[in-house]
């Protein structure tokens, strides 16, 4: 006998055309009570034409993403409709890493001189990314566990940081990164309260 799983992979390949999908542990979790409830009707979210990240009950055509500038000083978001790439709320905060360095290098070299200072610079970041989904969500009367998508942007030791790696390596020659490559990464692996199967991208690190 076909899980519930594979019955509902086979109506996604027969009616959309999508093959080769995997699902989200926690959509998967969700799956047969979300199915119980709606009498078998639900409406799943794909990302990237490969991964089942949502499944709600009943119809529902509303997609909603974060798009965050993490600047050393100040991060600003945008919340957009995902379907009509309308900007339904911004907000803008002081970014909560200040205290630990005005600038860049000095917080490179908390992070030198500090075994949890990576930790602490990197906890404070998701606390501020979660409070301004939050801000922006209220403004346009939804919720955070409403966005299936996070676009993070930001320079080298930003990037290091939000992934949680230590930047030690950019305080000194060859200056070297971990990655230029774009990175996807779960919003939960991060800390963010987003849809619990929700995806965090950062584009080519320069």
């Amino acid at each position: 006998r076909r899980g519930d799983w594979q019955r509902l992979h086979r109506q996604l390949e027969d009616v959309h055309g999508l093959t080769g999908l995997t699902i989200d542990w926690r959509a998967l979790q969700q799956l047969q009570p979300v199915l119980a409830q709606a009498g078998r009707t639900v409406t799943v979210t794909v990302f990237n034409d490969s991964e089942v990240v949502r499944v709600q009950p009943g119809f529902h055509d509303r997609v909603v993403g974060l798009a965050v500038d993490v600047g050393t000083t100040t991060v600003a978001g945008h919340l957009c409709d995902l379907r009509t790439g309308e900007i339904l709320a911004s907000a803008s905060r002081m970014n909560p890493q200040v205290p630990f360095g005005e600038d860049l290098m000095s917080r490179v070299s908390y992070a030198m001189m500090n075994d949890a200072g990576t930790q602490r610079m990197h906890d404070a970041i998701i606390d501020g990314l979660n409070e301004l989904a939050a801000e922006a969500c209220a403004d346009a009367g939804l919720s955070p566990d409403e966005i299936v998508e996070m676009v993070l942007v930001g320079n080298t030791t930003m990037h290091h940081v939000l992934l949680n790696v230590n930047p030690v390596e950019l305080g000194g020659a060859p200056f070297s990164l971990v990655t230029h490559d774009p990175v996807d990464v779960k919003a939960r692996e991060l800390g963010l309260h987003l849809t619990a199967g929700a995806n965090v991208h950062f584009p080519p690190c320069e």
